[in-house]
């Protein structure tokens, strides 16, 4: 149980959970394909946490020392900011490809990392 708690990929996944139920509870504050951007940017930070060998479950530091949780956290304050200020020119449809290219680059950090220690050994 101690593991599952120190897991970020239990927490990642717990607060993209908790985040798409509360939406729903509010009557979908944030509208659908906004919710799919955060989903697909929480996903890319799995997948990518997943892949790379150096991931250490139990380490704040590092984690907030990790290009991919930063750049997750920037792509999803970028989609939040789409929903709550409607003066960001960013449309729904642009939303959804700006999330998936912050998840595909998130996961191809996670690639590069496994990749390269794997050469190491």
């Amino acid at each position: 149980m101690i593991s599952l708690l120190q897991s970020r990929k239990f927490w990642a996944a717990l607060i993209a959970f908790i985040a798409l139920i509360v939406n729903e509870l509010t009557g979908k504050v944030i509208p659908t394909e906004e919710m799919t951007g955060l989903v697909l940017i929480v996903i890319g930070y799995l997948v990518a946490i997943s892949l790379d060998p150096s991931y250490e479950a139990n380490k704040l530091q590092d984690t907030l020392k990790d290009r991919k949780f930063w750049t997750a956290v920037v792509g999803i304050v970028v989609i939040i900011l789409a929903v709550f200020n409607k003066a960001l020119p960013i449309s729904s449809d642009n939303v959804i490809e700006i999330a998936s290219l912050v998840g595909g680059y998130i996961v191809s950090i996670g690639w590069a990392n496994q990749s390269r220690l794997s050469l190491k050994k």
